[in-house]
């Protein structure tokens, strides 16, 4: 077992300490804030060359990382926007799946978030990252509430081919 080195703390204006947020990845490392965005890195050094896939299911979601790294391939229940010039990489690629556009909300459906439970549906179902992005945004747009009305998107820094799936051999970035 892996010795968890011990929680990290800052100090607040008024001196009290609060924990620092951070994600635990699959080997049981926490990243803190700095290393988590390094780790969003195309640098080889970062990720060691795998497949990092994103998902937030929460309100303004898609602003998570605006500026932060580039994603240059959407992939939206309206459409597909892909550069004009194609590029592949078999390695660091960096997938994001959000919920919601700025200024949106990220509405729930049988007790879990919208379009983690609509995700799922779409998965088990198959097809490319625009078909499973395309169900996702009918689902979600069928919310009576319109002010409550939330877009969801795939993107991702090369562009996406075959069936698309969260695990590596399930798609291709070929």
């Amino acid at each position: 077992i892996t010795q968890l080195k011990p929680y990290r703390y800052t100090e607040t204006a008024n001196g009290s300490p609060v924990m620092e947020a951070f994600i635990v990845t699959t080997d049981g490392r926490r990243l803190y804030g700095r290393e988590f965005i390094e780790a969003l890195g195309d640098g080889a050094d970062k990720r060691y060359g795998t497949t990092l896939t994103i998902s937030f299911d929460m309100c303004n979601a898609s602003a998570f990382l605006a500026g932060v790294v580039q994603m240059p391939c959407q992939y939206r229940g309206e459409g597909i926007q892909e550069p004009a010039i194609q590029t592949t990489r078999d390695t660091n690629q960096l997938i994001v799946i959000s919920a919601s556009q700025p200024g949106q909300v990220a509405g729930t459906f049988s007790n879990c978030g919208a379009m983690t439970f609509f995700l799922t549906q779409a998965l088990m179902n198959g097809g490319s990252a625009a078909d499973v992005i395309k169900h996702v945004h009918d689902m979600c747009q069928g919310q009576p509430k319109k002010h409550l009305l939330q877009t969801p998107q795939i993107t991702s820094r090369y562009q996406l081919t075959g069936t698309f799936g969260l695990l590596p051999t399930q798609h291709s970035m070929l």
